[in-house]
Formats: C-alpha cells, structure tokens, sequence
C-alpha cells in the first residue's frame, strides 16, 4: 500500500500548509499508508492520536490516501471527469484494490465499532463490487 501512493522523487509528504500536515488522520501520507498497510497486514495497530480510536483513524487515513491519489491524477493538465477519477482509482490502482481486499478483511472482525466504520466509509456504495 505504501508504494502505491509514493509520489515522485521520493516526496512522501501530505499536502501542506505552514508545514502542518493537512488531512483528517493529521499525518504525513506516507505515515497514513504504512497505517493503512498495517490493518492490511493483520496487525490491527492502535491509533496515534489521542482522543481518537484507532477504528477512526484508520478511516481518516483512508480518506487521505484516496484524496491523496485522486489529487495525484488531476494534477495534470488533462481534466478528468469525477467518474473518470473513480474508475481510475477503484478499478486501475494498487491503493483500490488495497482498500476492496482491507474491506473484505475488516468485516470478518469482532468490533462492531470497526465493522461500522469500514462497511459505510471505506469503499463507496456505488462502487462495490456485485
């Protein structure tokens, strides 16, 4: 997951202002992948912030990596349409597949919490798979 939302040149930063990192999960992307890339694996790591449970931050960091990408593919000077944009994303990329396969994964587990946040926020209903 993480090497398929590196950017070029080794730039592995969230977008920026002041420095700060901007996105809900408030980490660097790069951070954000290998959090994400943790759940893929089974290991289920707490959440590193305080005050949030790691089921949210795990959302927060799923919703940075697909704003990340899709900001990623609309950089260039080609003006792709939001449809165009989901079909590349959830049908052409390794973060896509990554998310369908940790989705599948995470609603085999015990916390109700988890399986709440990952049935209704991962993947978006209209793209599921039949």
């Amino acid at each position: 997951m993480a090497a398929a939302v590196r950017a070029g040149d080794g730039d592995q930063r969230s977008c920026r202002v002041a420095g700060i990192p901007v996105g809900l999960s408030g980490s660097a992307i790069a951070d954000s992948a290998r959090y994400v890339a943790d759940w893929l694996r089974g290991k289920a790591p707490a959440g590193p912030r305080d005050g949030f449970s790691a089921p949210l931050i795990l959302r927060f960091a799923v919703d940075d990596l697909k704003a990340y990408c899709l900001e990623a593919a609309s950089a260039g000077t080609a003006k792709p349409s939001s449809r165009q944009l989901g079909d590349w994303l959830w049908n052409e990329t390794a973060t896509g597949a990554a998310l369908y396969a940790l989705r599948e994964l995470l609603l085999t587990q015990d916390d109700e919490r988890l399986r709440l946040i990952v049935a209704n926020f991962m993947v978006p209903a209209a793209r599921m798979r039949g």
